[in-house]
């Protein structure tokens, strides 16, 4: 037998494209990936097969196999598919103009579980996604219509990944010895994407976390942070009614996260210069990206490493299980 023709298990297929192991079989049962049985009724797929969907995809094929999906925890950096990120940046936005769900689901599951990281997942996959439908929109090439529904759907997907961690951690008992972190988006405020994906982010490094959504007066996430007495509290801003009463808010909002000991983390591409000048002289931390969250989550709590440790065979399991 030819090496283009030596016959891999799905696994190994897997591991080559960098992909898991439930996503290649997904792959085959579609018809996109060819493979073959053997007598005793086990997929195989040769060599050349997989190197060819690897290059119709922009996917790089690598020639160490593992035993376990590709882990990125300490740089937050994809490596299986690192070289494929424009390619999965076009398929999402594509899909996600389109409506088509299924294309959506099959991106963000796939970078997000060859990186097994919140932060890739935002920072170099969504981030550049979601602003690249934001100028597609202003310019005029499509609808807002178009722009709204991309992002219910992409809400939809986080949200069943966050389903899915939040499950593992209970079921782990994660939830009951891990700090609190609580979040929300300010008045007038109505964009969820961020604020769900700092929700994974904690969640996946085993915090117990509360997402207390969109469009919430600043007065109401102090009691909050008051009430629930969280070692982080996070705040993302995209859009602001009134910027001049958001600051006199923040300033509020410094002093009881100060006097409660909560990590205050405010965010967003809603941060113009004069709110940021405010936040540097308040001595808030300004979360750029999403890797800013999760430096800060490790030094609270440092244990929540061992959650991350078995991000990726969970989220492998939890794939199987579909």
């Amino acid at each position: 037998m030819s090496s283009d023709d030596r016959l891999l298990t799905t696994q190994q297929a897997a591991d080559r494209l960098g992909l898991s192991v439930s996503t290649v079989k997904r792959l085959v049962e579609s018809n996109q990936i060819r493979a073959v049985k053997t007598p005793g009724g086990h997929r195989r797929i040769t060599l050349d097969t997989v190197e060819q969907y690897a290059s119709s995809r922009g996917l790089i094929a690598v020639e160490k196999t593992v035993s376990a999906p590709v882990s990125v925890v300490s740089t937050g950096r994809l490596r299986a598919v690192d070289e494929s990120l424009e390619y999965w940046q076009a398929a999402l936005k594509s899909a996600l103009i389109h409506s088509h769900v299924e294309e959506a689901r099959h991106a963000v599951r796939t970078v997000y579980g060859s990186s097994g990281s919140a932060t890739a997942l935002a920072d170099q996959l969504i981030s550049p996604v979601m602003r690249k439908i934001g100028h597609a929109w202003q310019d005029g090439r499509i609808e807002v219509f178009q722009e709204h529904h991309a992002c219910h759907l992409l809400a939809d997907i986080l949200y069943e990944l966050v389903r899915q961690i939040r499950s593992r951690n209970k079921r782990s008992g994660f939830d009951q010895v891990a700090p609190m972190a609580i979040g929300a988006t300010p008045e007038g405020d109505h964009y969820t994407l961020t604020g769900m994906l700092c929700e994974l982010c904690l969640l996946e490094r085993g915090w117990n976390v509360r997402n207390l959504g969109c469009h919430l007066p600043i007065i109401e996430l102090s009691q909050a942070i008051t009430d629930l007495k969280p070692k982080i509290s996070w705040l993302s801003v995209h859009h602001l009614l009134n910027e001049q009463q958001f600051l006199v808010d923040l300033q509020r909002l410094f002093e009881t996260a100060r006097v409660m000991k909560s990590s205050l983390v405010v965010g967003g591409m809603g941060i113009t210069p004069q709110v940021r000048s405010e936040l540097t002289r308040l001595g808030v931390v300004i979360g750029d990206d999403l890797e800013c969250l999760a430096k800060i989550s490790d030094s609270i709590y440092p244990d929540g490493q061992r959650a991350i440790g078995s991000l990726a065979q969970t989220f492998q399991d939890l794939q199987n299980t579909r």
